[in-house]
């Protein structure tokens, strides 16, 4: 059984982990931080898009890394390209997508002819 904190979900026991997590964290980052940035650069030739990616991910290995891998700089290098595909994939998928706030108008097809009578109906069954 796990203790909560008063106001988050977060147990009481797990709060040093979180600390050392950020800790190491941030001693990750000042590390590999700029390889990672240039790395990032390299792939995309963006400054901007070096720094989003970047930030993604240090997010993810805050949320997702165990504690011994954060300074790994060959987990950093295969998840920022991991990273920079899926980037580049949905940049590239979503660039021919275009958003509307209306749909357009698509015409209703007429409904074919239904048999009036007998002979109509003996017909058309005829043609099948």
């Amino acid at each position: 059984m796990h203790l909560m904190t008063r106001n988050s979900d977060v147990p009481i026991g797990a709060e040093k982990d979180i600390n050392s997590r950020e800790r190491l964290l941030v001693e990750a980052m000042d590390a590999q931080g700029n390889y990672v940035l240039w790395y990032f650069t390299s792939l995309t030739k963006s400054a901007e898009d070096a720094e989003e990616l970047a930030s993604s991910l240090w997010v993810y290995v805050h949320e997702k890394f165990p504690l011994h891998a954060f300074q790994h700089i060959g987990f950093l290098r295969r998840k920022g390209y991991q990273l920079f595909v899926d980037a580049y994939r949905k940049k590239s998928l979503r660039s021919f997508l275009k958003t509307t706030d209306d749909p357009p108008d698509v015409a209703v097809l007429p409904n074919p002819p239904e048999p009036c009578s007998a002979e109509e109906e003996r017909a058309m069954e005829a043609r099948f």
